[in-house]
């Protein structure tokens, strides 16, 4: 007669529970290290486009920011990441796919060049990284915040209120008059300070009125961001000395003009000689113009090459007139504008010159002294002139 074995099914049990173990151990790895199933069996087009699409659903005026625009798929998802951990406060964040120390400190300088709401902190600050055991790439990233959740969230409110009301008010103005109307408008309100709380941050700016050329250049960038402009921040060192500078770089009608908006704000190293409204030093002015030997962060070339300006067409002075272009005579062409502004009487004007060896080859003062002695009425000048920026800056009265 036949016997049949039974089965044995704790046996088969206990096999299915190891199978599961073992399962849920090599997940538990894969998380550890950083690694997501899911993107990694995607197709490249795939995985662009959904990490496309996590940075538009994610990264305000994802499109018109240039640095993040440059990254890798990669390294983008990785900065969407950071910038989702920071929005909520996070105190740590773990990347799905791991991404080298160097990739990390690109990513990093992207996001605090490109996001003026990232206030919370100062991404250029020592951070804590977590490495793979198995690869030694960054898999864990831990932030460190500057200003308490709620702080920020009233902070960002008072920016986003104060970009709504400047928008506002250029409503139906082309994009070359809105730009001025906002650079006149936060040059006004805004005093230079290096010690101000909020110095180095957009809302400095923005909220607080008191900033120095980083927050200005950040708070700048948000709004011109917001009135659909692409704008970027720049920064540079200078050589010989302890500190740098930052400024902005705007794209109009398809050319890139440079913009320092910290050279019209309220400076006690500017001088006052009554000129009405903002003195216009570098407004959309080409990269030849200042003086100053400025050396780029290597940071931002190693993220992108930053776009070249060469351009004076949409300058403050251009639409003026008093632009005064290379290859003009540099000495009638101003006698000209001093010889109108005095015989009515006074006024102020400014006048900036494309050329700086057109610039640098006046006597401005002797010209200014032989154009007052030259008429009938009794006048006397007040000026600034700016060899940084090839502009002299002056108040004729009788």
């Amino acid at each position: 007669m036949e016997t049949r074995k039974k089965p044995d099914w704790g046996g088969g049990l206990k096999k299915l529970l190891l199978l599961a173990a073992a399962v849920i151990s090599v997940l538990l790895v894969l998380r550890a290290e950083g690694i997501n199933l899911f993107t990694r069996h995607m197709s490249g087009q795939e995985y662009t486009q959904y990490v496309r699409q996590r940075a538009e659903e994610t990264i305000p005026y994802f499109d018109q920011r240039y640095f993040l625009t440059a990254l890798s798929d990669r390294d983008l998802d990785v900065a969407v990441t950071v910038y989702q951990c920071a929005m909520n406060f996070r105190s740590s964040c773990r990347f799905d796919r791991p991404v080298g120390e160097e990739e990390f400190a690109k990513i990093l300088t992207a996001l605090n060049m490109d996001c003026p709401e990232l206030m919370q902190m100062d991404l250029g600050k020592a951070s804590f990284y977590t490495y793979s055991a198995l690869t030694r790439l960054v898999i864990q990233w831990e932030p460190v915040y500057t200003m308490q959740e709620g702080e920020y969230t009233g902070l960002r409110q008072a920016c986003e209120e104060q970009i709504r009301r400047l928008l506002e008010e250029t409503e139906g103005l082309d994009s070359l008059a809105r730009e001025r109307y906002i650079f006149e408008a936060l040059a006004q309100r805004c005093l230079y300070s290096t010690a101000a709380p909020h110095c180095a941050q957009a809302c400095g700016l923005l909220v607080d009125g008191s900033a120095k050329c980083d927050g200005i250049s950040k708070g700048f960038k948000w709004v011109m961001e917001a009135a659909g402009e692409r704008c970027l921040t720049v920064t540079a060192d200078i050589p010989g000395q302890d500190v740098g500078h930052a400024w902005n770089i705007l794209e109009l009608d398809g050319a890139w003009y440079r913009v320092d908006l910290t050279q019209s704000v309220r400076n006690e190293k500017n001088g006052d000689i009554g000129f009405p409204g903002v003195i216009c030093y570098a407004f959309n002015i080409a990269d030849s113009i200042p003086k100053t030997e400025y050396v780029i962060n290597e940071k931002l070339l190693q993220v992108a090459e930053l776009p070249q300006c060469v351009s004076m067409d949409k300058s403050a002075y251009a639409g003026s007139g008093r632009l005064i272009r290379a290859g003009e005579n540099p000495l009638r062409r101003l006698r000209q504008e001093l010889d109108t502004l005095c015989r009515t009487g006074g006024g102020a004007m400014a006048v900036q010159f494309e050329s700086n060896e057109d610039f640098a080859s006046l006597d401005i003062r002797g010209l200014v002294k032989d154009v007052l002695n030259s008429q009938e009425h009794a006048l006397s000048a007040q000026y600034i002139i700016s060899e940084e920026y090839n502009l002299i800056a002056i108040v004729v009265r009788a």
